[in-house]
């Protein structure tokens, strides 16, 4: 059986590419798929299937952004160095599993008078507030502070199974980061009162217009996360109940249009273990993929499943097949 699909009407050809990616977002998005052919793309019918498995948690897990402010690149590097040791300690007075305690490399920034970008920023506020009348700082007598910053990532062993005692475990874990400043937000520069006046003064005119910050700090938030273990055995049979449910739903295809489902020719299969759930197969996703030709491997799949909540913790392994038909 042959369908001519290279022309939407007589006389007005379509090119081959678009006509692939229209079969490709018309099969998508629709949960029976119908017969797709084009010069480059495999001829066949499109179908997906979805699996999704409840993981059980096992740990809770923090990532978080840490930081020490110095006068120079060399002092605020060894603020962080100090700081992580006093972080890595009080982590194990805190029961973590002191295996899992990873630090990134250090990043270093700067900001003040130094910085190219914060200097115009920093002149077009000056500007602005002397056409209205009001005084503004000698930007140049801000004294540069330097911030390094790395990124923690640590887990902690679930001490129970009760589902309302691991809800509160979270924002007692927020509580507990915020009085031992595991941000390091106590970490400031050490200069003279005269020089961090200048720049309370500065700061307090950025935080004014739009909030921005004059000595490259962030203000980001520790992130925490239930996590769970999912097997090789798991993942096995999610793969199998996809590709099941693909072929199910192929055949159902072939039925309406009266035609032989014939043997897999094609399979693109995707795991998905973050916080967000069972993610949607878009038609754009799989266009992507389709037509990629870079050849390079994303490596295997991650065991950790991971959500901001306990009922979140899903894993969901999507397959998207071509069939041949007769």
């Amino acid at each position: 059986m042959k369908w001519d699909a290279t022309r939407m009407a007589p006389n007005r050809p379509l090119r081959t590419t678009h006509l692939a990616w229209i079969v490709l977002a018309i099969g998508l998005l629709t949960p029976a798929m119908t017969v797709a052919q084009s010069s480059s793309m495999p001829e066949g019918i499109v179908a997906r299937g979805t699996a999704v498995v409840a993981v059980e948690p096992s740990a809770l897990r923090l990532r978080m952004s840490i930081q020490a402010q110095g006068k120079d690149a060399k002092s605020a590097v060894r603020s962080l160095a100090a700081h992580k040791e006093r972080v890595r300690k009080e982590l194990g007075e805190m029961n973590a599993d002191t295996d899992s305690i990873q630090f990134t490399s250090t990043q270093l920034s700067s900001g003040g008078s130094d910085n190219s970008e914060q200097r115009q920023y920093m002149q077009m506020m000056q500007m602005m507030q002397r056409q209205m009348g009001q005084a503004a700082p000698d930007m140049d007598s801000v004294p540069t502070v330097y911030t390094a910053t790395t990124s923690l990532k640590v887990d902690w062993p679930l001490p129970t199974k009760d589902a309302d005692a691991l809800s509160l475990l979270p924002q007692g874990l927020r509580d507990q980061i915020s009085q031992r400043d595991f941000k390091g937000e106590k970490n400031k520069p050490e200069i003279d009162e005269e020089s961090l006046e200048k720049m309370k003064e500065m700061q307090a005119m950025m935080d004014e217009n739009y909030g921005y910050s004059i000595d490259g700090s962030n203000s980001g938030e520790p992130n925490i996360l239930f996590v769970g273990k999912i097997s090789d055995e798991q993942r096995r049979e999610a793969m199998k109940s996809a590709i099941e449910k693909a072929k199910k739903s192929a055949a159902l295809s072939a039925e309406a249009l009266d035609v032989k489902l014939g043997k897999l020719k094609t399979l693109w299969p995707t795991e998905n273990g973050s916080s967000s759930g069972a993610s949607s197969y878009s038609a754009y996703m799989a266009s992507e993929m389709y037509w990629s030709d870079d050849g390079e491997d994303d490596g295997e799949a991650g065991e950790d499943v991971t959500a901001n909540a306990i009922d979140g913790l899903r894993f969901q392994v999507s397959v998207f097949a071509v069939y041949d038909f007769e």
